[in-house]
């Protein structure tokens, strides 16, 4: 399965639910994310790989003026289709963060940038450029939120080197119990943390999120498993 090309090929999995949770990242990512930026009236927000828009239409909903962006076509062709019916006046447009800076944005600058699971897909040397070019467009003393797998997640591999940053497979479970098969690069702690502060970031909370009773009550497809293990990390940093 080549890289990303499941976002293309299992339309269901991003089609359905598509303002709703369905995958565990919505949970412990997503909504933890929603709340931490907490008042966004009135701020300039880019999403990067906003997918099917779902994070982008919330943050509308608080009032920001969102642009959003993906990789793949389909994504950004289905966001579209709902911000027609919705009419949230968020702008949707094909792109990737390594060419970030090639993009013709109609303003210059934003005062929070987030990448929720995108920084999975990029490996070594694309993954540490990216926070620099991510900088690029940030106001000064704005925000930067980057989600995504927790490095400690390769201890459930066999036999993988923690400090090698490499390409692994994983199995996602859907809230309709689908198993959603994707690839992604895996890259140590000391990597990701460096890669930030060498672009100009100071970070100010690293959060572990776990799910708490309620939760695994509520969705107990997506969080009855791992529950002791970090899952994911959240990075809320701002711009030197």
């Amino acid at each position: 399965m080549k890289l990303l090309e499941e976002y293309k090929t299992d339309r269901n999995v991003w089609e359905e639910n598509y303002d709703s949770v369905n995958l565990r990242s919505d949970v412990l990512v997503s909504d933890r994310v929603l709340k931490l930026l907490g008042n966004v009236s009135g701020k300039n927000i880019l999403d990067i790989g906003c997918g099917n828009g779902k994070f982008a239409r919330k943050l509308a909903q608080g009032g920001a003026k969102v642009f959003a962006i993906d990789a793949i076509p389909e994504q950004i062709e289905f966001a579209k289709k709902i911000e027609g019916e919705k009419k949230q006046s968020i702008n949707y447009l094909v792109g990737n963060i390594q060419e970030l800076n090639k993009i013709n944005f109609p303003i210059e600058n934003f005062d929070i940038v987030i990448s929720l699971m995108t920084h999975l897909y990029l490996s070594k040397n694309d993954f540490i450029d990216s926070f620099k070019i991510v900088a690029e467009k940030i106001n000064k003393k704005g925000r930067f939120i980057y989600g995504s797998i927790h490095p400690a997640r390769i201890f459930l591999y066999e036999r993988q080197n923690y400090f090698e940053s490499q390409l692994l497979k994983t199995e996602l479970p859907t809230l309709s119990g689908k198993i959603f098969t994707t690839q992604f690069y895996h890259h140590p702690m000391n990597v990701v943390i460096n890669s930030i502060l060498n672009s100009g970031f100071k970070i100010q909370k690293i959060y572990e999120p776990r799910p708490d009773v309620k939760e695994i009550k509520k969705y107990p497809t997506l969080l009855s498993v791992d529950n002791e293990s970090p899952q994911y990390i959240i990075i809320d940093s701002i711009k030197k």
